[in-house]
């Protein structure tokens, strides 16, 4: 009931009052002496159509340093073609192949702007997909050259580029701090003077420099508009110096002005840095469209047109299909070049507009046309050059590692918010279990109940980081494709940040959880190593699933079910050896249960517990209930009736391997009659190892700890492999004769 009024509060608080908010007299209403507010700047309601008046008129040396004097350019694609084999649950194939591309031709040279326009299916993003070289679910064909040079994965990332239809960025970095690493690894052989200038230009020839210190923002908080996150997009493109840039529908999302803001700006980028651009386009509008130099008109996996823009119209016109308004003008026919051309073919190309037969003579009628011939690559170009990485793995790995640490100290979902939450968690437990300070045979349990909570629930909370990394991985994956940097540059920095930083958390929770739970402070530094060894194991494990399963709810899940078995079997649930096999193997690779051994060695092995005698075994001793033997665990307690046991005086005696088989140790039948037959000094005493295995008196702790890491580094291993894998898959087009007798 208390959750529910708790509810129905905040409901109240989001509609009502958050959520609302009363009506307030117009700025530019007059004042009670009649005096207006002076207006508002044009620029200032604007900034978008600002920035593409700024970048048209940017100077040629805005946009120099950043990848002129490149020379000429030719990208072509010849004969691409995509085929998709339907597959059963099993994987084998069930029917024969499908085409969704065929025969998609176009040549671009440097300064122009190819736009690729279809409606929904028609192909265009696989188009995109098999130009970028990206792993899919068929098989691509066809040709792809540079400057008449066939175009493999390895020159691709040399040089070319994809900006993906989703701007990836990095929430907690500004523009400016997203340059100046694209430019030291893009361009390492600027100085510090020369980059800064470099990014200067950039970010004013695009209309940036006013946001240039505001973050990207993201999940947690808001950051540059739409508009402003695609030109930053653009501007870590140019940073590598592409000779051919990719891009998937950069105005999708954008109202019409941000929309033609950016269209003028791959216009001016492909003039001023000699660039071919390739790019898909949704819906555009005229204003949109005129800033396209040629048009790739898909339909059903063909083509319907591939040309120059101004050639579109009359293309169409001649084969009886004159694009129309969308009011139609059914009188004259007339060509609505003047309204949107863009919306006139879509409709066209259509079937859902027009009709599956009307869209199928469009596309006939191109493939007999003489245009429709794929036009042969520039042969007397030269081939590109390509001069090596001027930065070394080093030096890569150091840019990757000052990054990361930037992002250690100001991304709240990497490990801020861990530091915040987990000492909170951690103090909560200690004041439920605020009495097992208390050094007393009854408080031994609790005390070990105490640690089993320490044990279990900050590991737990790493799933935070699984949020986080999602979107970071996304940038990582989308940075090493493009050749920003290797695969390992970024898991031995990210490794070298977790480490400190996981130190550091496992300091912070500790000293907590030592303070409220009246712990012995004797060994302390190995207790917070152990515990930052198992934080690393949980981390190293969310990353991996994070690369695995691009999915973050799957991700989540599956880390929970990785976390609640190895609560599980972590030897205080129940005893490893009484599980069956091969559920028993679970008890050893799971890592809780070697730093819950390592942990309560720590723990129990300096104090000593009131309640609890020593004795010297076999010795006549006396308790409150008469006189008896000592056993051979060498302690007794003077309340030996207490229900929940006799532990021991000492923390090896708590955690003794060795439990009482025999309370007389004499071979004499009865040397010394006990005078209490009644007391059975085997049911009063006990040690933690006899009901929970994985405690033990003797000193593991050094192999626990490489255990723990052999762990850690297998984990480590597989995210290097995958990462390694899901960056380096691709799918090169293959000639169709070829494919077929392969």
């Amino acid at each position: 009931m208390l959750c529910r009024l708790l509810y129905v509060a905040q409901l109240v608080l989001l509609t009502k009052v958050a959520g609302s908010e009363e009506p307030r007299p117009p700025t530019g209403a007059p004042s009670p002496n009649g005096a207006r507010p002076p207006a508002v700047a044009p620029s200032a309601l604007a900034p978008d159509a600002a920035a593409a008046e700024a970048q048209e008129g940017a100077p040629a040396a805005a946009m120099g340093r950043a990848g002129a004097g490149a020379g000429a350019c030719a990208f072509a694609f010849t004969n691409i073609g995509y085929e998709i084999t339907p597959k059963n649950a099993l994987g084998a194939a069930k029917g024969p192949p499908k085409s969704v591309l065929a025969g998609t031709s176009a040549t671009i040279t440097e300064g122009e702007v190819l736009a690729i326009v279809g409606p929904s299916g028609a192909g265009k993003t696989v188009l995109l997909d098999t130009l970028n070289f990206a792993k899919g679910p068929g098989s691509p064909t066809g040709a792809i050259s540079l400057n008449g040079r066939p175009l493999t994965r390895a020159l691709h990332t040399r040089a070319c580029i994809y900006v993906p239809r989703e701007d990836i960025l990095w929430p907690s970095l500004t523009p400016r701090q997203h340059m100046r690493f694209a430019f030291r690894l893009y361009q390492p052989a600027l100085d510090a003077a020369a980059r800064e200038a470099a990014i200067d230009d950039l970010l004013a020839a695009t209309g940036m420099t006013s946001a240039q210190h505001t973050k990207a923002g993201g999940l947690l908080f808001q950051g540059l508009s739409g508009g402003q996150r695609r030109r930053l997009s653009l501007c870590m493109a140019l940073a590598k110096q592409p000779r051919v840039l990719l891009l998937d529908e950069p105005t999708s999302g954008l109202d019409s002005a941000a929309a033609a803001a950016i269209v003028a700006l791959l216009k001016s980028i492909a003039a001023k840095c000699s660039a071919a651009i390739v790019c898909t386009i949704h819906q555009p509008s005229a204003a949109v469209f005129a800033g396209f130099h040629q048009v790739l008109v898909l339909s059903e996996g063909r083509v319907a047109f591939c040309g120059a823009r101004d050639e579109m119209a009359p293309h169409f016109a001649s084969i009886g299909k004159p694009l129309r308004t969308r009011d139609g003008d059914g009188a004259s026919g007339a060509v609505a070049v003047e309204a949107n051309p863009a919306e006139a073919v879509l409709d066209l190309v259509s079937k859902d507009i027009s009709s599956k037969q009307a869209v199928a003579d469009v596309l006939d009628a191109w493939a007999a046309s003489p245009k429709a011939a794929p036009k042969p690559p520039p042969a007397e170009m030269a081939a590109t050059v390509l001069e090596p990485r001027a930065i070394g793995a080093c030096a890569q790995t150091l840019v990757v590692l000052r990054r990361q640490f930037y992002l250690a100290f100001n991304d709240p979902l990497q490990y801020l918010a861990r530091f915040v939450i987990c000492p909170f968690v951690c103090a909560f437990f200690g004041l439920v279990y605020v009495a097992s300070r208390e050094h007393s045979q009854k408080q031994v349990p609790f005390r070990l109940f105490y640690l089993w909570w320490i044990l279990c629930v900050p590991p737990c909370l790493c799933i935070i980081s699984i949020i986080g990394m999602t979107s970071e991985m996304r940038s990582v994956i989308f940075e090493i494709r493009n050749g920003m940097y290797r695969s390992l540059s970024y898991v031995l920095s990210t490794t070298v940040v977790q480490a400190p930083m996981l130190l550091a958390l496992s300091f912070a929770i500790n000293v907590v959880v030592f303070a409220v739970g009246g712990w012995p402070w004797d060994n302390f530094v190995t207790f917070v190593l152990q515990y930052a060894v198992n934080l690393l194991i949980f981390e190293s494990l969310a990353q991996l699933l994070i690369v695995a399963l691009p999915n973050p709810i799957l991700g989540m899940l599956a880390f929970l079910m990785y976390w609640t078995t190895s609560i599980v079997f972590c030897g205080l649930v129940f005893r490893g050896g009484d599980v069956i096999w091969p559920f028993r193997l679970l008890y050893y690779v799971m890592p809780l249960r070697w730093l819950f051994n390592g942990l309560g060695y720590d723990l129990y092995t300096p104090s000593t517990y009131d309640g609890a005698s020593e004795c010297v075994p076999g010795e006549a001793i006396t308790t409150d209930q008469g006189a008896a033997t000592c056993a051979v665990t060498g302690f007794y307690c003077t309340d030996a009736s207490q229900s929940l046991g006799c532990y021991g005086r000492t923390g090896s005696q708590v955690l003794d391997t060795n439990p009482n088989p025999n309370p007389n140790p004499n071979p004499n039948p009865n040397p010394n009659p006990n005078p209490n037959p009644n007391l059975n000094p085997n049911q009063v005493l006990g040690t933690l190892h006899f009901a929970y295995e994985s405690l033990d008196s003797a000193d593991e702790r050094v192999m626990d700890v490489l255990i723990m890491l052999g762990m850690a580094l297998v984990l480590k291993l597989a995210f290097v492999l995958v990462l390694w894998r899901t960056v380096e898959q691709s799918d090169a087009p293959k000639q169709p004769a070829a494919r077929a007798a392969a």
